[in-house]
């Protein structure tokens, strides 16, 4: 399933049937309704323990200068080692040329929404209710593991996923608020859909007759 239309617009399928546009809007609801369900989730986790739902909203409790900063750098260097990561570790590759299949072209806003999204509804289950429980580290362990589990097709993503979880899990507890990490994640995800978004697109287009 791709989520974008070609640059000519939809290909009209044989037989004269009209272009099928339900794909992108049907993959767009699901990000919606997936991350949607996480962040209730979280809320509703976040009201059965201390501080109520005012935790997740708590501001940062250090200067929020020194927050973005820590944010945005966390952001460029989990984007560096992904692009360094895939450059010379073939498993990374082989993830990234099945993501790009997967997620299919996507443009700027698109990467952007679906980033925003699961930044936010991720940064506030794991580094807020979960991490409140468990901890940093294995909040951080979960994580990753839930993003590609102990598959070896997938093992560089649980790799990236823990490294990037013990990044964020380290900037709650230093900054006393989940939004520095949800906006280190959001970057990280919007940048990163985009450029496998772009990518697709590009082969989609060297691939029409």
């Amino acid at each position: 399933m791709t989520t974008d239309a070609s640059p000519a617009g939809p290909v009209a399928p044989a037989g004269g049937a009209e272009p099928d546009s339900a794909p992108p809007a049907l993959h767009s609801a699901m990000v919606l309704r997936f991350y949607g369900g996480a962040l209730a989730l979280a809320v509703g986790l976040s009201a059965l323990g201390e501080g109520g739902v005012a935790r997740l909203f708590r501001p940062t409790s250090t200067s929020g200068t020194a927050a973005l900063a820590e944010a945005l750098g966390l952001a460029a260097a989990l984007l560096l080692g992904s692009w360094l990561s895939e450059r010379y570790w073939p498993a990374m590759r082989r993830l990234t040329a099945e993501l790009q299949t997967v997620i299919g072209p996507v443009d700027a806003r698109r990467a952007l929404l679906w980033g925003l999204c699961s930044g936010v509804a991720e940064e506030a289950l794991f580094r807020g209710p979960v991490q409140d429980l468990l901890g940093w580290l294995p909040t951080a362990i979960g994580f990753g593991l839930l993003h590609g589990g102990l598959s070896r097709r997938l093992i560089a993503w649980s790799c990236f996923a823990l490294v990037a979880g013990v990044g964020f899990g380290l900037l709650t507890v230093r900054h006393g608020s989940v939004w520095p990490a949800a906006l280190a994640h959001i970057v990280v995800n919007a940048v990163n859909l985009r450029r496998l978004g772009a990518r697709s697109s590009s082969k989609g287009q060297e691939s029409a007759p």
